[in-house]
Protein backbone atom coordinates (compact mmCIF):
# COMPACT_ATOMS: atom_id res chain seq x y z
CA UNK A 1 0.00 0.00 0.00
CA UNK A 2 2.82 2.08 1.00
CA UNK A 3 4.41 1.79 -2.56
CA UNK A 4 1.89 2.84 -4.42
CA UNK A 5 1.22 6.10 -2.69
CA UNK A 6 4.78 6.77 -2.88
CA UNK A 7 4.37 6.46 -6.95
CA UNK A 8 1.25 8.32 -7.55
CA UNK A 9 3.01 11.10 -4.97
CA UNK A 10 6.04 10.61 -7.66
CA UNK A 11 4.12 11.22 -10.76
CA UNK A 12 1.80 14.41 -8.58
CA UNK A 13 5.28 15.79 -7.45
CA UNK A 14 6.73 16.22 -10.99
CA UNK A 15 3.09 16.69 -12.74
CA UNK A 16 2.75 19.89 -10.30
CA UNK A 17 6.50 21.41 -10.48
CA UNK A 18 6.08 21.40 -14.26
CA UNK A 19 2.90 22.73 -14.26
CA UNK A 20 4.05 25.83 -11.90
CA UNK A 21 6.81 26.36 -14.25
CA UNK A 22 9.62 25.66 -11.76
CA UNK A 23 11.86 23.22 -10.66
CA UNK A 24 10.75 22.10 -6.89
CA UNK A 25 13.07 19.21 -6.26
CA UNK A 26 15.83 21.28 -7.12
CA UNK A 27 17.47 21.22 -3.64
CA UNK A 28 17.41 18.14 -1.43
CA UNK A 29 17.16 20.30 1.28
CA UNK A 30 14.04 21.42 0.34
CA UNK A 31 10.95 21.21 2.58
CA UNK A 32 8.95 19.22 0.48
CA UNK A 33 12.00 16.95 -0.30
CA UNK A 34 12.31 16.71 3.56
CA UNK A 35 8.73 15.90 4.09
CA UNK A 36 9.16 13.00 1.80
CA UNK A 37 11.67 11.56 3.74
CA UNK A 38 10.04 11.65 6.30
CA UNK A 39 7.27 9.48 4.98
CA UNK A 40 9.82 7.42 3.86
CA UNK A 41 11.50 6.27 6.92
CA UNK A 42 7.98 5.99 8.97
CA UNK A 43 7.13 3.05 6.23
CA UNK A 44 10.59 1.91 6.11
CA UNK A 45 10.17 1.14 10.03
CA UNK A 46 6.82 -0.46 9.28
CA UNK A 47 7.42 -2.53 6.97
CA UNK A 48 10.92 -3.97 9.07
CA UNK A 49 8.76 -4.29 11.95
CA UNK A 50 6.29 -6.18 9.98
CA UNK A 51 9.19 -8.46 8.15
CA UNK A 52 10.84 -9.01 11.87
CA UNK A 53 7.30 -10.12 13.02
CA UNK A 54 6.06 -12.32 10.04
CA UNK A 55 6.87 -15.51 11.51
CA UNK A 56 4.70 -15.33 14.44
CA UNK A 57 1.74 -13.82 12.80
CA UNK A 58 0.08 -16.77 12.37
CA UNK A 59 0.50 -17.12 16.10
CA UNK A 60 -0.38 -13.68 17.34
CA UNK A 61 -3.37 -14.39 15.19
CA UNK A 62 -4.31 -17.42 16.72
CA UNK A 63 -4.54 -15.97 19.83
CA UNK A 64 -6.33 -12.96 18.46
CA UNK A 65 -3.60 -10.55 20.60
CA UNK A 66 -4.45 -7.81 18.06
CA UNK A 67 -7.74 -6.65 20.14
CA UNK A 68 -4.62 -5.85 22.62
CA UNK A 69 -3.55 -2.42 21.66
CA UNK A 70 -1.77 -1.14 24.56
CA UNK A 71 1.46 -2.90 26.86
CA UNK A 72 -0.96 -2.08 29.69
CA UNK A 73 -4.04 -4.24 28.36
CA UNK A 74 -1.62 -7.18 26.76
CA UNK A 75 0.52 -7.51 30.41
CA UNK A 76 -2.94 -7.80 32.05
CA UNK A 77 -3.73 -10.73 29.46
CA UNK A 78 -0.24 -11.64 30.36
CA UNK A 79 -1.16 -11.97 34.19
CA UNK A 80 -4.54 -13.08 33.60
CA UNK A 81 -3.12 -16.64 31.42
CA UNK A 82 -0.30 -16.63 34.16
CA UNK A 83 -2.92 -17.03 37.10
CA UNK A 84 -4.41 -20.06 35.01
CA UNK A 85 -1.34 -21.48 34.19
CA UNK A 86 -1.06 -21.86 38.08
CA UNK A 87 -4.67 -22.63 38.50
CA UNK A 88 -4.04 -25.48 35.70
CA UNK A 89 -0.95 -27.13 37.19
CA UNK A 90 -2.55 -26.93 40.73
CA UNK A 91 -5.28 -29.01 38.86
CA UNK A 92 -2.64 -31.43 37.22
CA UNK A 93 -1.17 -32.00 40.46
CA UNK A 94 -4.18 -33.42 42.18
CA UNK A 95 -4.65 -35.60 38.54
CA UNK A 96 -1.36 -36.49 38.84
CA UNK A 97 -1.74 -36.96 42.65
CA UNK A 98 -4.67 -39.14 42.05
CA UNK A 99 -3.59 -40.95 39.33
CA UNK A 100 -0.64 -42.31 41.58
CA UNK A 101 -3.63 -43.11 44.27
CA UNK A 102 -4.82 -45.18 41.79
CA UNK A 103 -1.65 -46.75 40.55
CA UNK A 104 -1.07 -47.51 44.50
CA UNK A 105 -4.15 -49.28 44.52
CA UNK A 106 -3.40 -51.17 41.16
CA UNK A 107 -0.53 -52.21 42.68
CA UNK A 108 -2.11 -53.27 45.61
CA UNK A 109 -5.01 -55.48 43.93
CA UNK A 110 -2.18 -56.90 41.10
CA UNK A 111 -0.34 -58.28 44.58
CA UNK A 112 -3.62 -59.77 45.89
CA UNK A 113 -4.64 -61.22 42.88
CA UNK A 114 -1.13 -62.78 42.45
CA UNK A 115 -1.91 -64.20 46.01
CA UNK A 116 -5.18 -65.16 45.08
CA UNK A 117 -3.83 -66.62 42.06
CA UNK A 118 -1.04 -68.57 44.01
CA UNK A 119 -4.01 -69.78 46.70
CA UNK A 120 -6.01 -70.90 43.59
CA UNK A 121 -3.01 -73.02 41.84
CA UNK A 122 -2.25 -74.64 45.25
CA UNK A 123 -6.15 -75.81 44.85
CA UNK A 124 -5.88 -76.88 41.36
CA UNK A 125 -2.83 -79.07 41.76
CA UNK A 126 -4.07 -80.05 45.04
CA UNK A 127 -7.45 -81.49 43.84
CA UNK A 128 -5.71 -82.93 40.64
CA UNK A 129 -3.17 -84.39 42.95
CA UNK A 130 -5.32 -86.35 44.84
CA UNK A 131 -7.56 -86.92 41.90
CA UNK A 132 -5.01 -89.19 40.73
CA UNK A 133 -3.90 -90.42 44.24
CA UNK A 134 -7.63 -91.90 44.16
CA UNK A 135 -7.35 -93.09 40.43
CA UNK A 136 -3.93 -94.76 41.58
CA UNK A 137 -5.21 -96.65 44.83
CA UNK A 138 -9.05 -97.50 43.06
CA UNK A 139 -6.52 -99.40 40.41
CA UNK A 140 -4.60 -100.67 43.21
CA UNK A 141 -8.00 -101.56 45.23
CA UNK A 142 -9.14 -103.57 42.32
CA UNK A 143 -6.25 -105.10 41.59
CA UNK A 144 -6.29 -106.57 45.05
CA UNK A 145 -9.82 -107.93 44.34
CA UNK A 146 -10.70 -105.74 46.95
CA UNK A 147 -13.94 -104.03 44.87
CA UNK A 148 -14.82 -107.68 44.12
CA UNK A 149 -19.38 -107.83 44.89
CA UNK A 150 -19.80 -109.43 48.10
CA UNK A 151 -16.67 -109.03 49.50
CA UNK A 152 -17.96 -106.29 51.98
CA UNK A 153 -20.60 -108.73 53.05
CA UNK A 154 -18.25 -111.67 53.70
CA UNK A 155 -15.90 -109.22 55.55
CA UNK A 156 -18.43 -108.37 58.10
CA UNK A 157 -18.95 -111.91 58.62
CA UNK A 158 -15.29 -112.76 59.43
CA UNK A 159 -14.78 -110.26 61.52
CA UNK A 160 -17.84 -111.03 63.68
CA UNK A 161 -16.43 -114.74 63.49
CA UNK A 162 -12.80 -113.63 64.85
CA UNK A 163 -14.43 -110.92 67.71
CA UNK A 164 -15.90 -114.44 68.61
CA UNK A 165 -12.96 -116.26 68.53
CA UNK A 166 -10.74 -113.82 70.31
CA UNK A 167 -13.42 -113.58 73.48
CA UNK A 168 -13.72 -117.30 73.94
CA UNK A 169 -9.92 -117.92 73.62
CA UNK A 170 -9.22 -114.85 75.90
CA UNK A 171 -12.12 -116.52 78.51
CA UNK A 172 -9.77 -119.84 78.42
CA UNK A 173 -6.33 -118.15 79.27
CA UNK A 174 -7.91 -116.10 81.94
CA UNK A 175 -8.91 -119.59 82.84
CA UNK A 176 -5.81 -121.14 82.52
CA UNK A 177 -7.23 -123.69 80.03
CA UNK A 178 -5.52 -124.78 77.00
CA UNK A 179 -7.86 -124.76 73.87
CA UNK A 180 -8.81 -128.60 73.31
CA UNK A 181 -11.81 -128.11 75.87
CA UNK A 182 -14.87 -126.01 75.72
CA UNK A 183 -14.74 -126.80 71.93
CA UNK A 184 -12.57 -124.40 70.88
CA UNK A 185 -11.92 -125.93 67.83
CA UNK A 186 -15.26 -127.20 66.45
CA UNK A 187 -17.34 -123.80 67.74
CA UNK A 188 -15.19 -121.28 66.77
CA UNK A 189 -11.54 -122.50 65.26
CA UNK A 190 -13.36 -124.38 62.38
CA UNK A 191 -16.07 -121.97 61.94
CA UNK A 192 -13.75 -119.09 61.22
CA UNK A 193 -11.42 -120.90 59.48
CA UNK A 194 -14.69 -121.69 56.68
CA UNK A 195 -15.80 -118.18 56.62
CA UNK A 196 -11.97 -116.83 55.95
CA UNK A 197 -11.60 -119.53 53.08
CA UNK A 198 -14.94 -118.56 51.73
CA UNK A 199 -13.86 -114.91 51.92
CA UNK A 200 -9.95 -115.62 49.84
CA UNK A 201 -12.25 -117.35 47.25
CA UNK A 202 -14.40 -114.38 46.76
CA UNK A 203 -11.66 -111.93 46.74
CA UNK A 204 -9.03 -114.09 44.55
CA UNK A 205 -12.20 -114.37 42.22
CA UNK A 206 -12.27 -118.08 42.56
CA UNK A 207 -16.04 -117.87 43.54
CA UNK A 208 -18.43 -114.90 42.62
CA UNK A 209 -20.66 -113.41 45.33
CA UNK A 210 -23.72 -114.96 43.29
CA UNK A 211 -22.33 -118.47 43.79
CA UNK A 212 -20.49 -118.39 47.02
CA UNK A 213 -23.51 -120.24 48.66
CA UNK A 214 -23.18 -122.90 46.74
CA UNK A 215 -20.04 -123.37 47.45
CA UNK A 216 -19.63 -127.16 49.01
CA UNK A 217 -17.44 -127.37 52.34
CA UNK A 218 -17.19 -131.32 52.91
CA UNK A 219 -16.10 -132.00 56.64
CA UNK A 220 -13.90 -134.39 57.27
CA UNK A 221 -12.56 -134.08 61.66
CA UNK A 222 -13.10 -137.02 62.64
CA UNK A 223 -9.60 -137.92 61.92
CA UNK A 224 -6.31 -137.45 63.79
CA UNK A 225 -4.19 -134.43 63.86
CA UNK A 226 -2.81 -134.62 60.29
CA UNK A 227 -6.06 -135.91 58.78
CA UNK A 228 -8.52 -133.51 59.05
CA UNK A 229 -9.63 -131.03 56.87
CA UNK A 230 -12.55 -129.33 54.66
CA UNK A 231 -12.91 -130.64 51.42
CA UNK A 232 -14.09 -127.51 48.92
CA UNK A 233 -15.88 -128.07 45.78
CA UNK A 234 -16.84 -125.32 43.49
CA UNK A 235 -17.43 -124.54 40.11
CA UNK A 236 -15.13 -121.51 37.78
CA UNK A 237 -15.78 -120.72 34.38
CA UNK A 238 -12.45 -121.02 32.55
CA UNK A 239 -12.64 -119.91 28.84
CA UNK A 240 -16.58 -119.91 29.06
CA UNK A 241 -16.31 -123.56 29.96
CA UNK A 242 -17.43 -124.65 33.46
CA UNK A 243 -14.59 -126.46 35.32
CA UNK A 244 -14.87 -128.66 38.83
CA UNK A 245 -12.56 -127.41 40.98
CA UNK A 246 -11.47 -129.95 44.51
CA UNK A 247 -9.35 -128.70 47.07
CA UNK A 248 -8.59 -129.31 50.56
CA UNK A 249 -8.17 -126.92 53.50
CA UNK A 250 -7.71 -127.17 57.14
CA UNK A 251 -6.57 -124.83 59.79
CA UNK A 252 -3.83 -124.30 62.46
CA UNK A 253 -3.58 -121.76 65.72
CA UNK A 254 -0.72 -119.02 65.60
CA UNK A 255 0.65 -117.02 68.07
CA UNK A 256 0.63 -113.21 68.05
CA UNK A 257 3.49 -112.65 64.91
CA UNK A 258 1.16 -114.53 62.84
CA UNK A 259 3.36 -117.56 62.75
CA UNK A 260 1.57 -121.39 62.30
CA UNK A 261 1.85 -123.31 65.80
CA UNK A 262 2.26 -126.90 63.66
CA UNK A 263 1.70 -129.56 66.24
CA UNK A 264 5.46 -130.97 67.28
CA UNK A 265 7.25 -127.86 66.13
CA UNK A 266 6.15 -126.37 69.25
CA UNK A 267 5.57 -126.90 72.68
CA UNK A 268 2.23 -127.01 73.03
CA UNK A 269 -0.14 -125.12 69.77
CA UNK A 270 -3.14 -125.58 72.35
CA UNK A 271 -1.11 -123.24 74.68
CA UNK A 272 -4.42 -120.39 75.16
CA UNK A 273 -1.42 -117.89 76.49
CA UNK A 274 -0.15 -118.32 73.49
CA UNK A 275 -2.09 -118.87 70.51
CA UNK A 276 -3.14 -115.29 69.23
CA UNK A 277 -5.86 -117.00 66.38
CA UNK A 278 -5.71 -119.18 62.99
CA UNK A 279 -4.00 -119.37 59.91
CA UNK A 280 -5.79 -121.78 57.10
CA UNK A 281 -3.60 -124.00 55.45
CA UNK A 282 -3.78 -125.87 52.24
CA UNK A 283 -3.28 -129.78 51.71
CA UNK A 284 -2.08 -131.63 49.26
CA UNK A 285 -3.95 -134.61 48.35
CA UNK A 286 -3.03 -137.78 46.27
CA UNK A 287 -5.66 -139.12 43.27
CA UNK A 288 -6.11 -142.65 42.20
CA UNK A 289 -6.17 -141.95 38.68
CA UNK A 290 -4.64 -138.69 36.94
CA UNK A 291 -4.09 -137.01 33.25
CA UNK A 292 -1.03 -134.36 34.29
CA UNK A 293 -0.74 -134.65 37.88
CA UNK A 294 -1.66 -137.12 40.65
CA UNK A 295 -2.25 -134.55 43.02
CA UNK A 296 -4.80 -132.07 40.99
CA UNK A 297 -8.45 -133.72 40.52
CA UNK A 298 -8.91 -134.57 37.19
CA UNK A 299 -12.30 -134.83 35.60
CA UNK A 300 -13.03 -138.03 32.73
CA UNK A 301 -15.70 -139.02 30.29
CA UNK A 302 -17.66 -141.68 32.39
CA UNK A 303 -17.74 -142.91 35.91
CA UNK A 304 -15.55 -145.61 37.04
CA UNK A 305 -16.39 -147.13 39.96
CA UNK A 306 -13.67 -147.18 42.93
CA UNK A 307 -11.64 -144.41 41.00
CA UNK A 308 -13.89 -142.05 39.22
CA UNK A 309 -17.09 -140.52 41.08
CA UNK A 310 -20.12 -138.88 40.44
CA UNK A 311 -19.70 -135.42 41.74
CA UNK A 312 -22.53 -132.24 41.27
CA UNK A 313 -21.52 -129.01 41.78
CA UNK A 314 -23.77 -125.41 40.87
CA UNK A 315 -25.66 -127.81 39.05
CA UNK A 316 -23.16 -129.15 36.75
CA UNK A 317 -22.51 -132.83 36.82
CA UNK A 318 -18.87 -134.10 36.80
CA UNK A 319 -16.65 -137.43 36.96
CA UNK A 320 -13.62 -136.69 39.08
CA UNK A 321 -11.18 -138.88 40.48
CA UNK A 322 -10.90 -140.07 43.61
CA UNK A 323 -8.54 -139.18 45.93
CA UNK A 324 -6.34 -142.07 47.42
CA UNK A 325 -7.04 -142.10 51.19
CA UNK A 326 -4.04 -144.78 51.82
CA UNK A 327 -1.62 -142.61 50.10
CA UNK A 328 -2.19 -140.05 52.69
CA UNK A 329 -1.55 -136.32 52.17
CA UNK A 330 1.41 -134.64 50.37
CA UNK A 331 4.12 -132.72 51.53
CA UNK A 332 7.07 -131.59 49.41
CA UNK A 333 10.72 -131.56 51.66
CA UNK A 334 10.61 -128.67 54.52
CA UNK A 335 6.49 -128.84 54.45
CA UNK A 336 3.67 -129.98 56.69
CA UNK A 337 1.79 -132.37 56.02
CA UNK A 338 -0.99 -131.04 57.47
CA UNK A 339 -0.92 -127.93 54.87
CA UNK A 340 1.09 -125.31 53.85
CA UNK A 341 -0.40 -121.96 54.94
CA UNK A 342 -2.44 -119.86 52.53
CA UNK A 343 -4.58 -117.19 53.93
CA UNK A 344 -3.05 -116.34 57.58
CA UNK A 345 -5.07 -114.21 60.30
CA UNK A 346 -2.44 -111.05 59.58
CA UNK A 347 -3.31 -112.18 55.95
CA UNK A 348 -6.57 -111.43 56.20
CA UNK A 349 -6.55 -108.30 58.62
CA UNK A 350 -4.11 -106.62 56.49
CA UNK A 351 -6.16 -107.40 53.60
CA UNK A 352 -9.46 -106.23 55.54
CA UNK A 353 -7.21 -103.15 56.97
CA UNK A 354 -6.79 -101.95 53.51
CA UNK A 355 -10.03 -102.40 52.08
CA UNK A 356 -11.33 -100.04 55.25
CA UNK A 357 -8.55 -97.75 54.79
CA UNK A 358 -8.69 -97.49 51.20
CA UNK A 359 -12.74 -96.18 52.11
CA UNK A 360 -11.92 -94.30 54.67
CA UNK A 361 -9.46 -92.56 52.06
CA UNK A 362 -12.02 -92.27 49.40
CA UNK A 363 -14.31 -90.58 51.90
CA UNK A 364 -11.58 -88.18 52.83
CA UNK A 365 -10.60 -87.74 49.71
CA UNK A 366 -14.23 -86.99 48.77
CA UNK A 367 -14.64 -84.54 51.40
CA UNK A 368 -11.34 -82.73 50.36
CA UNK A 369 -12.27 -82.37 47.09
CA UNK A 370 -16.11 -80.79 47.69
CA UNK A 371 -14.20 -78.75 49.74
CA UNK A 372 -11.28 -77.71 47.40
CA UNK A 373 -14.37 -77.22 44.34
CA UNK A 374 -15.85 -74.63 47.32
CA UNK A 375 -12.65 -73.01 47.43
CA UNK A 376 -12.05 -73.29 43.78
CA UNK A 377 -14.96 -71.64 42.76
CA UNK A 378 -14.83 -68.85 45.74
CA UNK A 379 -11.02 -68.26 44.87
CA UNK A 380 -11.92 -68.04 40.88
CA UNK A 381 -14.86 -65.73 41.68
CA UNK A 382 -12.51 -63.25 43.96
CA UNK A 383 -9.84 -63.71 41.30
CA UNK A 384 -12.70 -62.49 39.11
CA UNK A 385 -13.74 -59.61 40.98
CA UNK A 386 -9.93 -58.49 41.38
CA UNK A 387 -9.31 -58.28 37.79
CA UNK A 388 -12.43 -56.67 36.94
CA UNK A 389 -11.27 -54.44 39.39
CA UNK A 390 -7.84 -53.99 38.08
CA UNK A 391 -9.28 -53.28 34.41
CA UNK A 392 -11.60 -50.56 36.22
CA UNK A 393 -8.82 -48.74 37.72
CA UNK A 394 -7.00 -49.47 34.47
CA UNK A 395 -9.84 -47.80 32.82
CA UNK A 396 -9.19 -44.60 35.61
CA UNK A 397 -5.91 -43.84 34.70
CA UNK A 398 -6.23 -43.51 31.29
CA UNK A 399 -8.82 -41.37 32.36
CA UNK A 400 -6.98 -39.23 34.38
CA UNK A 401 -3.67 -39.39 31.67
CA UNK A 402 -6.41 -38.24 29.47
CA UNK A 403 -6.99 -35.15 31.86
CA UNK A 404 -3.12 -35.06 32.18
CA UNK A 405 -2.88 -34.25 29.11
CA UNK A 406 -5.70 -32.13 28.67
CA UNK A 407 -4.33 -29.81 31.44
CA UNK A 408 -0.29 -30.03 29.75
CA UNK A 409 -2.15 -28.91 26.18
CA UNK A 410 -3.98 -26.45 28.06
CA UNK A 411 -0.71 -25.04 29.92
CA UNK A 412 1.20 -25.12 26.78
CA UNK A 413 -1.97 -22.68 24.70
CA UNK A 414 -1.76 -20.79 27.63
CA UNK A 415 2.46 -20.77 27.57
CA UNK A 416 2.48 -19.76 24.07
CA UNK A 417 -0.44 -17.30 24.27
CA UNK A 418 2.02 -15.83 27.24
CA UNK A 419 4.62 -16.09 24.31
CA UNK A 420 2.45 -14.25 22.06
CA UNK A 421 1.46 -11.73 24.10
CA UNK A 422 4.67 -10.92 24.53
CA UNK A 423 5.64 -10.75 21.10
CA UNK A 424 2.76 -8.29 20.41
CA UNK A 425 4.00 -6.06 23.35
CA UNK A 426 7.22 -6.23 21.71
CA UNK A 427 5.44 -5.57 18.50
CA UNK A 428 3.52 -2.60 20.21
CA UNK A 429 6.89 -0.99 21.51
CA UNK A 430 8.54 -1.55 17.89
CA UNK A 431 5.02 0.52 16.65
CA UNK A 432 5.97 3.13 19.15
CA UNK A 433 9.74 3.23 18.81
CA UNK A 434 9.19 3.98 14.90
CA UNK A 435 6.70 6.57 15.91
CA UNK A 436 9.00 7.79 18.19
CA UNK A 437 11.79 7.93 15.28
CA UNK A 438 9.44 9.47 12.82
CA UNK A 439 8.79 12.30 15.48
CA UNK A 440 12.01 12.75 15.38
CA UNK A 441 12.99 12.61 12.06
CA UNK A 442 9.74 15.19 10.90
CA UNK A 443 10.79 18.78 11.53
CA UNK A 444 6.78 20.37 11.90
CA UNK A 445 6.34 23.29 8.66
CA UNK A 446 3.44 25.31 9.69
CA UNK A 447 3.21 26.38 5.70
CA UNK A 448 2.77 22.32 4.98
CA UNK A 449 -0.56 21.65 3.82
CA UNK A 450 -1.35 17.67 3.56
CA UNK A 451 -3.25 16.35 0.63
CA UNK A 452 -6.53 16.11 2.27
CA UNK A 453 -6.25 19.79 2.92
CA UNK A 454 -5.96 20.65 -0.26
CA UNK A 455 -8.80 19.02 -1.60
CA UNK A 456 -6.85 16.21 -3.73
CA UNK A 457 -9.53 13.58 -4.79
CA UNK A 458 -9.59 10.39 -3.73
CA UNK A 459 -8.29 9.10 -7.11
CA UNK A 460 -6.52 10.58 -10.23
CA UNK A 461 -7.15 11.45 -13.15
CA UNK A 462 -5.42 11.02 -16.72
CA UNK A 463 -3.33 14.06 -17.09
CA UNK A 464 -3.62 15.52 -20.58
CA UNK A 465 -0.20 16.35 -22.18
CA UNK A 466 1.27 19.16 -21.28
CA UNK A 467 2.85 22.04 -23.29
CA UNK A 468 6.51 22.27 -23.43
CA UNK A 469 7.49 25.36 -20.94
CA UNK A 470 9.85 28.34 -22.06
CA UNK A 471 13.53 27.22 -20.99
CA UNK A 472 14.32 28.83 -18.02
CA UNK A 473 17.91 29.41 -16.49
CA UNK A 474 20.10 26.02 -15.23
CA UNK A 475 19.63 24.90 -11.73
CA UNK A 476 21.33 22.60 -9.13
CA UNK A 477 20.54 18.76 -10.58
CA UNK A 478 17.47 17.48 -10.10
CA UNK A 479 17.49 14.61 -7.36
CA UNK A 480 16.40 11.10 -8.26
CA UNK A 481 12.95 10.69 -7.42
CA UNK A 482 13.42 7.08 -6.26
CA UNK A 483 15.67 9.65 -3.67
CA UNK A 484 12.81 11.36 -2.45
CA UNK A 485 10.78 11.02 0.30
CA UNK A 486 6.81 10.81 0.76
CA UNK A 487 5.10 13.21 2.66
CA UNK A 488 4.02 12.09 6.23
CA UNK A 489 0.61 13.27 5.44
CA UNK A 490 -0.08 10.54 2.42
CA UNK A 491 1.30 7.59 3.98
CA UNK A 492 -1.96 6.05 4.40
CA UNK A 493 -3.79 7.07 1.13
CA UNK A 494 -4.01 4.12 -1.11
CA UNK A 495 -4.74 5.31 -4.94
CA UNK A 496 -6.46 2.60 -7.30
CA UNK A 497 -3.74 1.69 -9.56
CA UNK A 498 -6.75 0.71 -12.59
CA UNK A 499 -7.66 4.66 -12.85
CA UNK A 500 -4.10 6.20 -12.12
CA UNK A 501 -1.62 7.26 -15.67
CA UNK A 502 0.99 9.42 -14.21
CA UNK A 503 2.73 11.36 -17.07
CA UNK A 504 6.37 12.12 -16.09
CA UNK A 505 7.74 15.21 -17.39
CA UNK A 506 11.57 14.84 -18.67
CA UNK A 507 14.25 16.54 -16.17
CA UNK A 508 15.69 18.17 -19.31
CA UNK A 509 12.47 20.07 -19.74
CA UNK A 510 12.26 21.01 -16.19
CA UNK A 511 15.86 21.67 -16.00
CA UNK A 512 15.47 24.33 -19.34
CA UNK A 513 12.59 26.09 -18.00
CA UNK A 514 14.61 26.72 -14.68
CA UNK A 515 17.06 28.55 -16.84
CA UNK A 516 14.63 31.59 -17.40
CA UNK A 517 13.58 31.57 -13.50
CA UNK A 518 16.71 30.97 -11.70
CA UNK A 519 16.17 33.89 -8.97
CA UNK A 520 13.70 30.56 -7.86
CA UNK A 521 16.14 28.40 -7.10
CA UNK A 522 16.57 30.78 -3.99
CA UNK A 523 12.99 30.94 -2.71
CA UNK A 524 12.06 30.41 0.54
CA UNK A 525 11.88 26.91 1.25
CA UNK A 526 8.94 26.69 3.64
CA UNK A 527 6.80 27.73 1.04
CA UNK A 528 7.40 24.67 -1.57
CA UNK A 529 5.71 21.94 -0.23
CA UNK A 530 2.29 24.59 -0.19
CA UNK A 531 3.12 25.49 -4.24
CA UNK A 532 4.05 21.57 -4.81
CA UNK A 533 0.35 20.60 -2.97
CA UNK A 534 -1.15 23.77 -5.09
CA UNK A 535 0.63 22.42 -8.67
CA UNK A 536 -0.88 19.35 -7.82
CA UNK A 537 -4.47 20.18 -7.07
CA UNK A 538 -4.06 22.29 -10.51
CA UNK A 539 -3.09 19.32 -12.47
CA UNK A 540 -5.34 16.85 -11.07
CA UNK A 541 -8.13 19.53 -11.64
CA UNK A 542 -7.47 19.96 -15.30
CA UNK A 543 -7.22 16.38 -15.82
CA UNK A 544 -11.17 15.90 -14.09
CA UNK A 545 -12.13 18.84 -16.13
CA UNK A 546 -10.98 17.65 -19.65
CA UNK A 547 -12.55 14.16 -18.82
CA UNK A 548 -15.44 15.74 -18.49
Amino acid sequence: MGKKVIKVLKGVAITGSAAAGVSVLGDANLAYAQSLEENVVEQTLEETVVETTLEVQTELNQFNTYTYETVESAEEAIAEAEVQITETEAEKAEAVAEMESVQQEIDLSVEEQASVQSQLDTAVNEKATLQQEMADRKEAYEEAGYATAGLDEQQVVVDEKIIEETAVRTQLDEANKDLTVDNYYKNQGRVLAKDMILYKLILTGEVSAEDADKVVFGENFNHDYVGKHYCVKYVKIIDGEPVYIERYFDYVTCDEEGNSLYQGLVENENDSSIVAGINVVEKTPTYKVWKEDSHKVSTYDKNVTGMIKNQKVFGYTFHAAQRDEQAGWYAEEGQQAKGVEWYTQKQYQQDAANRNEYKDFVETATTTISTLDEKIAELTATLSNITNQINYLCEDIEDIQVEIQEYDNKIKYLKDKVDALGDRIQEIMAGQQAQQVKNDVTTPVAATRTIEEAAVPAYVQTIQPVQAIQPVQTIQPIQSIQEVQVPLAVVDVEMEDDVVETVTIQEQEVAMAGENTRHMAVWNGSTLPLLGAIAGFIGITKVKRNEN
